[in-house]
């Protein structure tokens, strides 16, 4: 290709140029240029420079090259006298007509003839060379009249003999570095205008294309390659956007061929080769558009094949693969902009650039290379082409298919949806415009040969495409090549290629030409394998899926669906042999239920009212995608809980075509609680169903501290209700008082020690039988009777509207309050199994507590019982308490007026007193027991008795009350009482009642599905709650019995103590009194045989009961001190008992003086064990007289001084 080198224009009116021709022309190319164009900007380096010396002569009528950039006069002379006469004014005449009117430097050479002498200038007379320096060189006098600014350096001297080769070699050296520095000016000064130019006028005037053509110009006469693309590349970018918005300053009009001589890389075959030079088409408008870009494209492969011809071969295939780039962009322009048929040019164009010696050399470099990095570091030359040559591949489509050629496959597809529909109703001959290029000629010429090339150069865009690592390309390419094995009748290689090619499209919503390519392969596969039902029933499967994907409810379908040519009939026939293909299968398959289906299962578990059987549903929402009649051989919805499965089931559901249904999904079983969908199961038919999984990843397991809904968990309850982001998939399945239902109870009656639950089950409105209870518990350390882990009853049959109140006993080893406890309940129905699951947390904490003391004396005692309750928040209504024994020993008194229906409240408990006395058949050293039964009613219970019996009865005026059980736990557990009120005044006062109608509100917003029916239940509850009323009758529901075993007291030894001394009125302070001091021991309450203690009572005042006493015992008696006595005789005194006699007594004498005046008690007596520490007793002391007084006076003839 042609370098385009640096234009310097050349004058020579005497023939001298001839003489240094050969001198100067070697010194060409110019090397080494350093260009600082703008001072905030770095230099430009340009390394080589190629110039080209033009002569030209100066006319009037010339117009001066704008590509010459620096103009030189070569002048001889040997004489002043000739030098005035004709050198001057041809200089003047040359400057004139070429210089002036341009922006070029100018440089004037004096070529000294041969023989002559270079003589210096003397005062005398001026030097040849120094003449033509005074009048044009840096203080021309001439420059002035011709309006030139003087001031730099033009004139040169050139020798045509030297006198050696240095001096040669220095004077050519200086005048090439006067040309460099002149072509700079040059280029600066041109620079500096047309930069004014673009500042000047709008960025998109017309004024500025031209300065921008005229800026790349220079930029590519200077070699600065780079810099001159991306002007033009801006150009081009500018033209786009000026065209629409100046219509009136350009044309459209494609005026170009493909067999004319201008048909080459540099004319494009523009018939106009003139229209190639962009300046003078922006100065002549109106521009036509496509000469316009043609001409801006041609000047940018021109740069581009410069730089690739002048590069290593790495960088040679970028700049090749730019270029095509750049190609592919205009060619995609010239498409998109032409009126008429222009896809001949195009492919020819593109060959023209491929058969380029830049390209072919790039492509054999790579075509030789083995190393596997450098293509892929030339990925975007192999990316260009691949889409340069797609593009060639797209018009050749094009053109054949005006001449009849086609790909079978896609039509065979359509002319089954579309049979009915004429696709050519145009019946009139199509004209066809013959073919010019020779090789589209050859490739046309019939169908094979078409085949052949199109199968070759879409493996060769494949191949490009493999480097370049564009998977999803090479798929929507193989599409083609599919067609033409399917065409071809090559099956199994269409089988290949399709296998993965239509999930690129399905995957992108392109399901039209995704599901005509799996209707090919469904074709393909039953030419080849029609036994494969797997395989059949899998792309069945997917054309139904492309279907459904696309299903728009009604809203029309777009034209890129598969949805579009289907109609019902033919989606029904794929559906049938989706089915068909299914029952030939050994093995049972599931697909994901979005495939045809969406679901949703609603919020809510209801119980099924329109059957008396004790079913509970939950609604689940169908979208049929497909829009057809089908019939599902079950439904399953698969429900997890505490580790447990529920299934709601339903058999033989047939759907209509209509798009959204709703079903019903039963199930026998009832598990109360938080129920979370697990999965949801369709069968379609034996071997074939559909799943869809619901829970999380690691979900399998569910927190029951927040699941479990019993009467002890509202917190967790409550807690989950407030959480703002509470998980939706959580449904609450809860009793109806319509169904079976039961629940756990604290028995009626409860023997203190003994651990018991009852069980309450209330039947529906059916008579059941085989009923089979089992109760299980999961704390640690239960076991049921028989040491069993469960407990299990069952009765033959249970009548309607019927209560079992089954009484279950356990023990437990452990120290916890709460036991959770578990009821199953099975029974039959009409020969139909149902069951009742229930997990509860029992407090087995009582509400009453009970104290006994005891108190000895001679001849009975007394026992005395405080009952009360056990949380001071909660008072209790003591009903009645009694004591009885069955032993004759004893006989029990009671005072005459005893309480009926007493309260307790917080820390002031009841007190009982009993007097009992041994009968005449009593005798000591005998066990007896007593039995204390307490029946008493937690005020709570009562309260909240009253509340539930008067809501339901509200709830069933308003046939709601099988929501009962929906809020009955918050009720339980959020309700706060005026207890204290209730109590003294039996009236019910609610002290919360709008934070637990919220949370009411709460939960039926939730478990509701009504609206309407949840303002109502709001309503009838908010009614209840804020109404008083007064509860007249005896709560006899909440009565409780608590029977206590309580074993008679014992004591060792009863010591009573007695002062016997002379009674008077007074006595005189300081006299003595004379005291006998008598102790009688009785033994008559002791226990006589250990072995009678291994009976067990659980409640008892006395002592802890050690050996029976022995027969003698030794005791020590003494008197405490007292400052009001002094005693004198006494100390201590120890002293013997012996048993035998049943009572002994011990007398003592001392004497008492009193020390005070006043009325002084006696003083305390204390008797202590004298014994061996083994034989340590239980003993009490009674003092007779202990709190008798006596009146001491001072001595009536004395005075008493106190200091």
């Amino acid at each position: 290709m042609a370098t385009h080198p640096i234009r310097i224009g050349y004058y020579d009116p005497f023939n001298t140029y001839q003489a240094v021709q050969n001198d100067l022309q070697h010194k060409f190319p110019l090397t080494n240029l350093h260009w600082k164009y703008n001072p905030l900007k770095p230099v430009k380096s340009i390394p080589v420079l190629p110039v080209e010396l033009v002569e030209e002569i100066p006319k009037s009528s010339a117009t001066t090259d704008s590509s010459v950039y620096l103009r030189l006069m070569f002048v001889t002379y040997d004489s002043l006298e000739l030098y005035r006469s004709q050198v001057r004014p041809l200089i003047k005449e040359w400057l004139k007509k070429l210089v002036v009117t341009s922006s070029v430097e100018w440089m004037i050479l004096f070529v000294m003839p041969s023989g002559s002498k270079d003589k210096s200038s003397t005062i005398i007379k001026t030097s040849l060379f120094d003449k033509l320096k005074m009048d044009f060189d840096v203080s021309g006098k001439e420059l002035s009249d011709l309006s030139i600014e003087p001031g730099t350096e033009r004139c040169i001297k050139l020798r045509q003999n030297y006198e050696s080769d240095f001096a040669k070699t220095e004077s050519y050296t200086e005048l090439v570095s006067h040309i460099k520095s002149m072509l700079l000016n040059t280029f600066d000064s041109k620079h500096q205008q047309y930069n004014d130019m673009l500042s000047s006028y709008n960025q998109n005037h017309m004024s500025s294309l031209l300065a921008k053509v005229q800026l790349a110009r220079l930029f590519y006469h200077m070699r600065l390659l780079e810099d001159s693309l991306a002007i033009y590349d801006d150009l081009y970018s500018t033209i786009n956007v000026l065209v629409p918005t100046n219509k009136s300053a350009f044309t459209e009009s494609f005026d170009i061929s493909v067999d004319s001589k201008n048909f080459n890389i540099d004319t494009l075959g523009v018939k106009d080769g003139t229209s190639f030079d962009a300046a003078k088409l922006l100065q002549s408008p109106p521009v036509n558009v496509f000469d316009l870009k043609s001409s801006v494209f041609s000047a940018q492969t021109q740069i581009l094949r410069a730089l690739a011809s002048s590069s290593s071969p790495s960088s040679s295939i970028a700049h090749v693969g730019v270029m095509l780039k750049r190609l592919s962009r205009f060619l995609n322009d010239v498409l998109s902009n032409a009126s008429g048929d222009v896809n001949e040019w195009v492919f020819a164009v593109i060959d023209l650039f491929t058969s380029m010696d830049t390209y072919v050399s790039a492509d054999k470099y790579l075509n030789a290379s083995t190393d596997d990095e450098i293509k892929l570091s030339s990925s975007d030359f192999y990316n260009s082409r691949a889409a340069l040559v797609l593009l060639q591949r797209s018009s050749l489509i094009a053109i054949a298919s005006r001449y009849g050629h086609s790909i079978k496959g896609l039509d065979d597809v359509l002319s089954q949806s579309f049979q009915d529909v004429s696709l050519d109703d145009d019946t009139k001959p199509r004209v066809i415009p013959p073919l010019y290029y020779p090789r589209l000629k050859e490739i046309l010429k019939d169908t094979a040969s078409y085949y052949t090339y199109l199968e070759q150069v879409t493996e060769f865009i494949i191949q490009d495409l493999l480097v370049c690592g564009r998977e999803k390309t090479i798929d929507m390419l193989s599409i083609d090549l599919a067609f033409l094995n399917y065409h071809k009748g090559n099956y199994e290689a269409a089988i290949d290629i399709i296998h993965n090619s239509y999930q690129y499209f399905i995957e992108r919503g392109w399901t039209f030409l995704g599901g005509v390519l799996l209707e090919v392969y469904l074709h393909c596969i039953q030419k080849v394998n029609p036994d494969n039902h797997v395989m059949l029933l899998d792309i069945l499967l997917k054309l139904l899926a492309s279907i459904a994907s696309n299903s728009t409810g009604g809203i029309v379908v777009g034209i890129n669906s598969y949805q579009s040519i289907k109609k019902n009939p033919q989606i029904e026939g794929l559906f049938e042999k989706m089915i068909e293909s299914s029952q030939h299968l050994s093995n049972n398959v599931e697909y994901p239920l979005q495939t045809l289906f969406t679901t949703k299962i609603s919020s809510y578990i209801s119980a099924d009212f329109d059957s008396t059987l004790d079913r509970y549903f939950v609604e689940l929402k169908v979208t049929n995608l497909l829009g057809i009649p089908i019939t599902w051989n079950s439904v399953a919805i698969d429900f997890q809980t505490s580790g447990e499965n529920i299934t709601f089931l339903r058999k033989n559901i047939t759907l209509t075509n209509e798009r959204e249904q709703t079903i019903k999904v039963f199930s026998n079983t009832f598990r109360r609680g938080y129920l979370s969908p697990k999965q949801i199961v369709v069968t379609l038919s034996e071997k074939l169903q559909f799943c869809e999984r619901l829970n999380r990843d690691g979900d399998d397991d569910f927190d029951q501290t927040v699941l479990k809904f019993t009467n002890g968990s509202f917190s967790q309850a409550a807690a989950l209700l407030r959480a703002s982001q509470a998980d939706p998939n959580f449904m609450l399945m809860y009793r109806s008082l319509n169904k079976l239902w039961c629940e756990f109870r604290q028995p009626k009656s409860l023997s203190l020690g003994s651990n018991a639950i009852e069980l309450e089950i209330h039947n529906g409105d059916n008579d059941l039988s085989n009923l089979d209870v089992t109760v299980t518990s999961g704390s640690n350390g239960v076991k049921f009777d028989n040491d069993g882990d469960a407990f299990r009853q069952q009765h033959e049959s249970f009548h309607k509207n019927e209560v079992k109140r089954i009484p279950v006993k356990y023990f437990y080893t452990g120290d916890s309050l709460k036991l959770n406890v578990s009821a199953q309940i099975s029974y039959t129905i009409n020969g139909e199994t149902f069951e009742f699951i229930m997990d509860d947390e029992i407090d087995r904490s009582l509400a009453v507590s009970v104290t006994v003391s005891d108190i000895f004396r001679e001849s009975f005692f007394y026992s005395k019982f405080q009952v009360g309750t056990s949380n001071a928040k909660f008072p209790i209504r003591i009903k009645e308490v009694t004591l009885t024994t069955d032993s004759p020993n004893f006989d029990i008194q009671e005072p005459s007026n005893s309480y009926n229906s007493v309260v307790a409240f917080g820390e002031q408990p009841v007190s009982y007193l009993y007097r009992i006395l041994p009968t005449a058949t009593y005798r000591n050293f005998q066990v007896e027991k007593f039995d204390l039964k307490v029946t008493y009613s937690d005020i709570r219970s009562e309260c909240l008795l009253s509340i539930q019996k008067k809501l339901i009865g509200e709830l069933k005026k308003s046939k709601l009350d099988h929501y009962w059980f929906l809020f009955h736990s918050i009720l339980q557990d959020s309700l706060r009482l005026d207890l204290n009120h209730y109590a003294i005044y039996r009236e019910v006062k609610g002290l919360n009642c709008n934070e637990t109608l919220l949370f009411i509100a709460r939960m039926a917003s939730k478990y509701v599905p009504s609206e309407h029916i949840q303002q109502q239940l709001v309503k009838v509850v908010g009614d209840v709650l804020s109404d008083q009323w007064l509860e007249n009758e005896e709560i006899g529901e909440e009565l409780r019995e608590l029977s206590i075993a309580v074993p008679a007291p014992s004591l060792d030894v009863l010591h009573s103590a007695t002062f016997e001394y002379e009674r008077k009125s007074k006595y005189l302070v300081g006299e003595p009194i004379e005291v006998r001091l008598t102790i009688n021991t009785i033994s008559k309450w002791a226990l006589e045989k250990p072995e009678l203690e291994t009976e067990e009572f659980l409640a008892s005042s006395s002592p802890k009961r050690g050996e029976p006493v022995k027969k003698k015992h030794s005791f020590q008696a003494s008197i405490l001190y007292d400052e009001n006595w002094l005693i004198s005789g006494f100390k201590r005194e120890t002293f013997e008992v012996d048993y035998s006699t049943g009572i002994s007594e011990n007398d003592f004498s001392l004497m008492l003086i009193p020390l005070n005046v006043g009325k002084l008690e006696l003083p305390k007596i204390g008797i202590k064990s004298a014994s061996a520490p083994e034989q340590e007793v239980s003993m009490d002391t009674i003092f007779k007289n202990g709190s008798e007084t006596l009146l001491v006076v001072p001595e009536v003839n004395s005075i008493t001084f106190t200091f």
